[in-house]
């Protein structure tokens, strides 16, 4: 234990980080961020998924050393959850269940350490919040994403599968955000739900009647202060990056660039690969 700088004792946290890895992006790096600066005011316990990301933070300890007031639990998925998450809907009863065996881990760490505050980092999305408001202790909930569907209008512009695909994936954003027992008891126990994105938190509001923290989970406020400017004959120069999947769209940003006037010069980077990088 790390006392505070008064002598007192620090605040305890438990967090669900079902992904965390100092060593990726995405769901994972944004626990183990999330976790490390939480650490720097609040004694933290992490429990995360053991198969796939315990080595590689007992790489990171062993080459830089824990980081302080830092701890992590792991709980490894069984052996048929790779597979599972390959077949739409099946992952999310994988880690459902997962999250039921990491509440029985949880409860008996709190009987041990005693915490002030849970929270639920992640996976993000609504469907699973998982179940550590059960404990009795100030549940935060967040960052909370996935209410947000693909443009009815834009799916014009999908290949047959993916545009089928989100069709489905709105009808069911819908239904699920709305109805889902899971989704309205982490509601009314948390203390505090953060959402990842606008969208969420209008949909928090309009449907559950809660009110939500905006905060992205990636952290980042803002990505640059002011316009730059750059002479008018320079380069448009555009970075995108993500997974090259129906969901990103990234034929909307070809589209659009192939309307501009001819006199204008871009140059467009692709940072990312997937099952449409072919199209």
């Amino acid at each position: 234990m790390i006392e505070a700088s008064d002598g007192r004792r620090r605040a305890r946290i438990l967090m669900m980080a079902y992904a965390c890895s100092p060593w990726r992006g995405s769901e994972a790096g944004a626990g183990w961020h999330t976790a490390v600066e939480a650490a720097r005011y609040c004694d933290t316990w992490v429990i995360c998924e053991g198969a796939t990301f315990e080595g590689e933070i007992r790489r990171y300890i062993h080459e830089h050393g824990s980081p302080r007031g830092l701890r992590f639990v792991y709980l490894p998925e069984k052996r048929w959850a790779g597979p599972a998450w390959r077949i739409p809907g099946a992952g999310y009863l994988s880690y459902n269940l997962w999250q039921r065996r990491a509440l029985r881990l949880a409860r008996g760490l709190h009987e041990e350490v005693g915490f002030d505050l849970v929270h639920h980092v992640n996976i993000i999305g609504f469907r699973e919040p998982g179940y550590l408001w059960k404990l009795g202790v100030p549940f935060v909930w967040g960052p909370v994403g996935g209410t947000q569907n693909h443009p009815w209008s834009f799916l014009t512009e999908a290949d047959l599968g993916g545009a089928l695909l989100e069709a489905v994936r709105n009808v069911a954003n819908r239904m699920q955000f709305r109805l889902s027992r899971k989704v309205r008891r982490a509601c009314r126990a948390a203390d505090v739900i953060i959402a990842a994105n606008s969208a969420g938190q209008v949909d928090f509001a309009s449907f559950h009647g809660v009110a939500s923290i905006l905060m992205s989970e990636l952290g980042v406020r803002e990505v640059c202060s002011g316009r730059m400017q750059r002479p008018l004959d320079d380069h448009l120069r555009i970075l995108w990056s993500g997974s090259l999947i129906t969901r990103k769209a990234l034929s909307l940003l070809i589209r659009a660039l192939a309307q501009l006037p001819g006199d204008i010069s871009y140059e467009l980077r692709v940072v990312g690969d997937g099952p449409l990088r072919a199209r």
